[in-house]
C-alpha cells in the first residue's frame, strides 16, 4: 500500500481521537505477511502475527465501513445485517452477472 492516515470523527465539534498525518507505506506488508505465514508453517507454530480470528473481524468491519461510506448513511449493524437499512443489506451479498454464480460448497 502507498500509505495511511487517520482522519478523526468529529461529534458535536469534538474530535474522538487524534489525527495522524499521512504515513508513507513501504509496500512490504504482503511480503512480511507471507514470510510470517510460511515461518509459522515450518515451525508448526499457530501464533501468527496476523491472527485469523482477529483478521476476520477487521475484514468484516472494513466491509461495514465501506458500505456505510457507499450509502452515505449512518447504519446500525447487529452482527449479521443492518437493522435500519435494506439498501445497505443488498451490498452484503455480491450480485453476480450471468453466467457467473457463487459456487455451492
Amino acid at each position: 500500500r502507498s500509505g495511511w492516515e487517520v482522519i478523526p470523527e468529529v461529534v458535536n465539534g469534538v474530535t474522538r481521537m487524534e489525527a495522524v498525518p499521512w504515513v508513507n507505506g513501504q509496500n512490504l506488508g504482503l511480503k512480511n505477511h507471507v514470510k510470517d505465514h510460511l515461518d509459522c508453517i515450518r515451525k508448526r507454530n499457530f501464533n501468527t502475527k496476523a491472527n485469523p480470528e482477529i483478521a476476520s473481524h477487521i475484514a468484516k468491519f472494513s466491509a461495514v465501513g465501506n458500505i456505510a461510506y457507499r450509502t452515505g448513511k449512518k447504519l446500525i449493524w447487529d452482527g449479521t445485517r443492518f437493522v435500519n437499512d435494506e439498501e445497505a443489506n443488498n451490498y452484503l451479498v455480491p450480485q453476480y452477472r450471468e453466467p457467473w454464480v457463487l459456487p455451492k460448497v
